[in-house]
């Protein structure tokens, strides 16, 4: 509406959870744009893990990944980001100043709502410490954040199946990444909501919860990658048999998901609650 703040919508999860599929869903149709220039796919900036390179501060080095990518390669990234996104924007020279008001002249450039969706975020705590940051910093931007969850299950033989990431290294990149979304609920409370893909694609009316609850206006277009089909994959692959780390599967299991979706393995019981739905409780 006119004279509303301008809002930002941050997707984050890990790797192969269907970020692409939720971006298109929360974009096409709606009055949420993405960036339009980008040197990476799927629009994705790596805004905050090159702002935490310029920043001097700690990242962890992930799996077929460039993060944690070099501070002055960050630093020109960045810049040309800005650049051909916003191109009335004059960098600043402080590198605090040009991370946090970069941001804002992008959430102004894509305004009503600009969504950003990068993997490589939740993987790192320096990442969601810089967004907290930026929630204060940027008092006339309002920030909204939606924690996209999946079965650790599928997502390890989804990146399996298309980068032949080996699944005993993955699943703790899993591990860290939805650690740190727990933590991230303490720094920002209701700002943050949980979803799971499974819900996404199984329940009626979720879809169109997540796009009231970040206050998206439009009739978003169906999205085809979104789709049951992919929901417990791996347990018709009987040449998989790989097994979740029960660390692993103990988190997994405070996002509700249950024994019988972690494992072929019938004498794997432990009962659970249910997985998060659009709730904005952490589990």
């Amino acid at each position: 509406m006119e004279g509303e703040s301008p809002r930002c919508v941050i997707v984050l999860s890990s790797k192969s959870s269907g970020s692409s599929a939720l971006q298109k869903l929360l974009c096409n149709g709606t009055n949420a744009r993405h960036v339009q220039h980008t040197r990476h796919g799927e629009y994705e900036t790596l805004f905050w893990t090159k702002a935490a390179s310029i920043l001097g501060l700690p990242q962890a080095q992930l799996l077929a990944s460039e993060v944690p990518i070099a501070p002055r390669k960050a630093r020109t990234d960045l810049i040309t980001l800005l650049a051909y996104n916003v191109p009335r924007f004059v960098p600043p020279n402080d590198d605090e100043a040009l991370v946090f008001e970069g941001w804002r002249a992008l959430c102004k450039r894509f305004a009503p709502v600009f969504v950003e969706k990068s993997p490589h975020h939740l993987q790192q705590w320096s990442c969601l410490e810089l967004m907290a940051s930026a929630v204060h910093r940027l008092p006339d931007i309002e920030f909204r954040f939606i924690g996209l969850v999946r079965n650790p299950m599928d997502m390890l033989y989804s990146a399996w199946r298309r980068w032949r990431l080996a699944p005993q290294a993955a699943q703790f990149e899993w591990f860290q990444a939805h650690r740190n979304l727990l933590r991230f609920k303490e720094l920002v409370g209701d700002r943050l909501t949980i979803v799971s893909y499974e819900t996404l694609v199984s329940q009626n009316g979720v879809a169109r919860a997540v796009l009231n609850k970040m206050d998206i206006e439009g009739a978003p277009v169906r999205v085809s990658s979104l789709h049951k089909n992919s929901v417990l994959s791996w347990k018709r692959d009987t040449g998989y048999g790989f097994q979740l780390d029960s660390t692993v599967a103990q988190l997994a299991a405070e996002y509700g998901y249950t024994p019988e979706e972690l494992s072929k393995q019938p004498a794997f019981r432990r009962r659970v609650t249910d997985r998060p739905a659009t709730s904005s409780t952490s589990a």
